[in-house]
C-alpha cells in the first residue's frame, strides 16, 4: 500500500499495532523524513517514529523474523539512529508493544525481555482492560501456566457506597496560552541566536581556545534543553 497523502499516513499511524508491517515501517520512513525537513516539529516527528518502531519491533519478533534484518531491509537509517530513537519511548509504552505482540508471555518474562521492571508491564497490562487475554502464560523459564481464576466479590450490603471521584479540574486556557508563548520564544531566540553565531564565526576567525569556548558552550545549552525536555516529560 502506497501513502501518499496526510490522510493516509495518519491512518497508518493510528493503526500501527495492526496495519501491515510494510506499511508501518513506510510511515515511520515518512516521520523521520519530515523530522529531517521540518526543524519546529523533528522532536514530535522523531518522537512519534520511535513509539512506532517499539511497536513494529515487537510485532516483526512475533512473527519470527530477524529484527535488525528487517529494519537494514526496509530503513536507509543506521542502527545506531534507530536504537536512539527507541532508547527515548517511555517504558509503559515499550511495556505495552510487548504485550501486544506476546500476550500469552508472563509479566516477569516480558519485563526480563525488554529490560523493564514486572510492575511496569503489570501495570500496563492492566491498562488494557483485560488482565488475563489468555488462558495460559509462558514463564522465564518457557513454561505456560494457567492463569489463577479471579477472586468473586461478595455483596456486603453493610459496606459504605463508594466515594464518587472528583470532577477533573478544568482547563485553564491561560496555560494554554503561556505554553504557546514558551514555544514560540525558545524557537525564535534560538533560531535568531544561531544566525548570529554563524555571521560571527564567518566574519571574524578565533583562535582554537575561543571555537572550543563557544563549542562547549552550545553543545552544554544543547544537553541542558534536552534534559529539561526529558524532566517534564517524565523520562
Amino acid at each position: 500500500m502506497a501513502i501518499p497523502n496526510v490522510v493516509a499516513l495518519k491512518q497508518v499511524v493510528a493503526q500501527r499495532e495492526t496495519a501491515p508491517l510494510k506499511d508501518v515501517a513506510k510511515a515511520i520512513n515518512i516521520k523521520l523524513r519530515l523530522a529531517d525537513q521540518n526543524d519546529n516539529d523533528a522532536r514530535n516527528h522523531r518522537i512519534e517514529a520511535g513509539e512506532m518502531l517499539v511497536t513494529l519491533r515487537q510485532r516483526v519478533e512475533a512473527d519470527g523474523q530477524d529484527w535488525w534484518k528487517f529494519a537494514s531491509d526496509y530503513f536507509d537509517r543506521e542502527r545506531k539512529e534507530l536504537e536512539k530513537l527507541m532508547t527515548y519511548v517511555p517504558a509503559h509504552k515499550v511495556a505495552k508493544a510487548a504485550i501486544a505482540a506476546h500476550p500469552q508471555k508472563s509479566d516477569r518474562a516480558i519485563a526480563e525481555e525488554i529490560g523493564v521492571d514486572h510492575k511496569t508491564v503489570a501495570k500496563a497490562r492492566a491498562r488494557t482492560g483485560d488482565h488475563s487475554p489468555v488462558e495460559k502464560r509462558i514463564g522465564k523459564d518457557g513454561k505456560a501456566r494457567k492463569m489463577p481464576e479471579p477472586k468473586q466479590q461478595h455483596a456486603n450490603p453493610a459496606q459504605p457506597e463508594p466515594r464518587k471521584l472528583p470532577k477533573p479540574p478544568k482547563i485553564d486556557m491561560n496555560v494554554i496560552k503561556q505554553a504557546g508563548a514558551f514555544h514560540t520564544e525558545l524557537l525564535n531566540y534560538t533560531l535568531e541566536f544561531c544566525e548570529r553565531i554563524k555571521s560571527w564565526h564567518a566574519e571574524h576567525p578565533v583562535d582554537e581556545e575561543s571555537h572550543g569556548c563557544v563549542v562547549q558552550a552550545l553543545e552544554t545549552a544543547s544537553m541542558r534543553l534536552q534534559l529539561m525536555a526529558q524532566e517534564i516529560d517524565d523520562r
